[in-house]
């Protein structure tokens, strides 16, 4: 039994992480249809985005050459 209770807790933990509600109330819908409306607007927002260039790795900047360094 005490495996039951375990996997439910784990279920129901699992659910509020992705967001999914029982309450079906009519706040709770018009929330959801909220959600998926500022979704739907970021996604056409990202699909008109213009692209600025290619995304470069975060390396800190390399220290310049001294002129006093002997070249090969």
């Amino acid at each position: 039994m005490i495996h039951n209770s375990s996997e439910h807790q784990f279920q129901q933990a699992k659910s509020q992480s992705r967001g999914v509600s029982c309450d079906m109330s009519s706040e709770a819908i018009m929330r959801r249809l909220d959600i998926v409306d500022e979704l739907r607007e970021l996604a056409n927002d990202l699909l008109n985005a213009k692209r600025l260039g290619p995304v470069r790795s975060a390396q800190p900047p390399t220290a310049p050459m001294s002129s006093n360094s002997t070249s090969p």
